[in-house]
């Protein structure tokens, strides 16, 4: 039952996440990722995901920084760094447990200090694929499905708004 739960909550959110990705604006890019962070947090506790459950909060204090333009001085550096020791303090698996834990601190640390739209979503790339990766471990596989369609999306999106 807690599996069929998280797989629920994992459409809505994937399809949330796939909604930012076509956000011709980033505040509103950032709007549709917050609703989806809160979703994935407790998608990932379901699945025993908790090294992503902690990236998945550090994530959410970025997006409402980010959405609130809220500037704390030093915040692309502290919260990646939280992001480590928290995440490291619950990992469970290993180096493997480490990629949501890359994914946020690096996606964190552009978003927070970049103001580039392109350059985001250039490390959007990065951040999707080390996902898609940790998902296949927590058997979260509709996401898997979603980040891959959001990985070509992306791609598409960036050569679009590069020409």
């Amino acid at each position: 039952m807690q599996y069929w739960i998280a797989t629920i909550i994992a459409v809505i959110g994937s399809s949330l996440f796939l909604f930012s990705i076509t956000a011709k604006k980033k505040q509103t890019m950032f709007i549709y990722q917050t609703i989806e962070t809160l979703l994935n947090i407790i998608k990932n506790i379901l699945l025993g995901g908790y090294e992503g459950a902690i990236a998945q909060l550090i994530g959410l204090i970025r997006n409402i920084l980010i959405m609130t333009n809220t500037t704390i001085k030093g915040s692309e550096f502290i919260l990646p760094i939280l992001n480590f020791i928290m995440g490291s303090f619950i990992n469970e698996r290993g180096l493997l447990g480490y990629l949501p834990i890359v994914a946020t601190m690096i996606y964190s640390y552009v978003t927070l200090s970049s103001s580039s739209y392109l350059t985001t979503k250039l490390v959007l790339l990065l951040n999707i694929i080390l996902w898609i990766i940790y998902q296949i471990i927590i058997a979260d596989y509709i996401t898997v499905l979603v980040n891959t369609v959001a990985l070509i999306m992306t791609g598409i999106s960036i050569y679009k708004n590069k020409s």
